[in-house]
């Protein structure tokens, strides 16, 4: 996949480094998804599952949990490792809810942004669900 936001050969070395990372760190996924109606094709993913109710989230797409319960939140490589198996594969248009660690909203971002040149939030404000896209 052509990356217009990086040079080729940024863009191969990322895409390198996720090779091995999956090679050396095989996880299985284990999503919990939720049907909707509209936007069906598309993903939320809710980067660590905590005790709030997500289901309005739904609207706007299958809900994915990426983790659960507490994270070191200075252990990024380990952020990377749970959520590469996830987001890895996930489409330009799908989304990230905004819920968790600052240090894994960055890194689940940063994955996104390296794959896509674009990454799609999800966030929750004033008692409703906002998209907000940032597009490098």
């Amino acid at each position: 996949m052509g990356l217009d936001c990086m040079s080729s050969g940024k863009a191969q070395v990322i895409q390198y480094g996720l090779r091995i990372i999956k090679m050396a760190f095989p996880q299985k996924k284990q999503q919990m998804t939720m049907m909707t109606g509209s936007n069906r094709n598309r993903k939320v993913f809710i980067l660590n599952s905590g005790p709030h109710d997500y289901s309005e989230a739904a609207k706007f797409g299958d809900l994915v949990y990426c983790t659960d319960g507490e994270l070191n939140k200075h252990d990024t490589g380990l952020m990377y490792r749970q959520l590469i198996p996830y987001l890895e594969n996930a489409d330009r248009e799908d989304l990230i809810m905004i819920n968790s660690l600052a240090s894994l909203c960055s890194v689940a971002a940063a994955i996104m942004a390296a794959n896509h040149c674009e990454v799609h939030f999800l966030i929750y404000n004033n008692g409703k669900y906002q998209v907000k896209d940032l597009v490098l």
